[in-house]
Parts: C-alpha cells; structure tokens; sequence
C-alpha cells in the first residue's frame, strides 16, 4: 500500500468517524442550549393585607425569569431562577371605594401599592417532550410606592410548545413585610413566552 494511499484512508476515515458523531453532538449541543431559559409573562393581580383598606381593581402583574437547569440531561432536575417583576393598577376612570369612617368624613380607599421586585429563586423542574412543570420559590426585595420592604416569592408553572419556544402560564404569590411592618399578600396568573 502506497503512502498516498494510506494518507487517502485515513482522511476517509475521519470523515466516517465525523459522520458517525454527529448524532451523538446533537443532543449534547441541545441540551447544553435547554440550560438556561428567560420568561417573560403577563396578567392578572390581586392583594391583601395591609394597615390600611386598600382597594384593588383592575390589578396587573408583570414578570421577566431567567432560569438555569441544572443536569438537563435529567427528566427532573433543580433550578435556579433570578426573577424582575412588577405589579400595579391597570385601569382607566376614577374608581374609588368609600370609606365611612367614625374619625372625619368619607373618604376613598388608596389603591394597593405598586411594587417592583427583585427575587432569587430555587426549585424543581420536570421536562416531558416540549413541555414542563416547574415550582420555585425564594427571598425576594420589594420596592415602589411606600416604603421598600423584603419578603418570600414563590412560582408555579406549566410550559408547552415546540422545543426552544413554549406557551407559559404561572401562579405566583409574594409575601411582603415594609420596613414599617405592613404586610401584604399579593397573587397572579400569568401567560407568556419562553424560550430555551
């Protein structure tokens, strides 16, 4: 055998050895792009708690996660999340809720507070196919009308779709304690986009 010959096989041969890899790269490479996912989600809001009676109508919340699986290679597996959201009154006209109190004359009741919040989150998440379930919870900072005030966020979700871009809908609850000791509960439903 010639050494043109063997230089020959030899390029033939990584070309076989190539093509044979590529099945095993493809997965690999899909579920190192499964790791990180980002959220992003809209909808309904709804508050308790506070000194005061607040009043809510028309509330809506707002969320944006960037999630990190870890082990995707895993049908269940933990997740860390850092989550960005908001909620506020969506509603246009006055509204306004009596308040008959024994101290003045009536008055309306504020509206519940908006509030940004900044939160960081751990959890579990299943992956079947295209679609998931995730339940993540964690601390969280709260800041906007009012005082600033710190608390607990927690996050329920179910994804489906197509591989890299799913439907969501998520339930979230957030429990808020302001520097000045007002607690407020606040929950939503929310619909959106994920792409993984």
């Amino acid at each position: 055998m010639s050494v043109a010959t063997v230089v020959h096989v030899t390029r033939v041969g990584r070309v076989v050895v190539a093509v044979l890899a590529l099945p095993l790269a493809g997965p690999a490479a899909a579920q190192a792009r499964d790791t990180v996912s980002l959220d992003a989600t809209i909808g309904a809001s709804a508050g308790s708690g506070g000194r005061q009676p607040y009043y809510g109508s028309g509330d809506i919340a707002g969320e944006v996660t960037l999630g990190i699986r870890f082990h995707p290679e895993r049908t269940v597996a933990s997740i860390g999340a850092l989550s960005v959201g908001g909620r506020s009154r969506f509603g246009f006209g006055d509204t306004c809720r009596l308040l008959n109190g024994p101290d003045g004359p009536p008055g309306c009741a504020p509206y519940f507070p908006a509030l940004a919040h900044l939160g960081v989150l751990g959890g579990v998440e299943r992956r079947e196919g295209a679609g998931s379930l995730r339940a993540l919870a964690g601390p969280a900072f709260y800041a906007g009308n009012g005082p600033s005030g710190f608390g607990a966020q927690t996050q329920l979700d179910g994804a489906a779709g197509f591989s890299h871009l799913l439907i969501v809908a998520a339930v979230r609850g957030s429990w808020i304690v302001r520097v000045t000791g007002e607690t407020f509960f606040f929950r939503s439903l929310e619909f959106g986009l994920r792409v993984q």
